[in-house]
Formats: C-alpha cells, sequence, structure tokens
C-alpha cells in the first residue's frame, strides 16, 4: 500500500534555500516538489524542538507532490533565468 503522506525533515530557516526539494519515496514510486525560496514563507513549516525554529519538519500529502518523471521539466522551469 503506497503512503498517503511524506515527512520532510531537517529543514532550516537559517538556511537561505534558492529551491527546498522535497521527496516523496513510496515502495514503487518516487515523488517530488520544488519549492522556490518566495514561497517558503507559506509552507507549514514545524519546528522539531520546542522553542526553536530550527530544524523544521514539513509533512507533505500526496496531492502535494508530483511524480519524479516530471522533476527535469520542473527545475527547468523553476530555474530559468537564475544563472
Amino acid at each position: 500500500m503506497e503512503p498517503e503522506e511524506f515527512l520532510a525533515a531537517q529543514i532550516r530557516h537559517d538556511t537561505k534555500y534558492d529551491i527546498l526539494c522535497v521527496l516523496g519515496i513510496a515502495p514503487d514510486k518516487i515523488y517530488f516538489n520544488l519549492y522556490p525560496r518566495s514561497q517558503l514563507s507559506g509552507l507549514p513549516l514545524i519546528p522539531t524542538a520546542k522553542g526553536t525554529k530550527t530544524p523544521c519538519k514539513l509533512t507533505c500529502s500526496k496531492d502535494m507532490l508530483r511524480p519524479i518523471a516530471k522533476f527535469k521539466r520542473a527545475f527547468s522551469a523553476i530555474t530559468a533565468g537564475k544563472a
């Protein structure tokens, strides 16, 4: 049975991400999503320790992720013009 949610851990608030790549690994499939810096503040990041902002975790439902076959196109689209 394939999971409906995936956990991305060790996301740090004090790191200046250009892009955050989240992977979801299922028994027969790999999922992903790419979040540019401009979208990071809108993600529901949860601190892993009380009273601190780093590191955090993000729980992603399967509908928040895409099949890995679409990674190259998505990465190209999100990085276009960022040379």
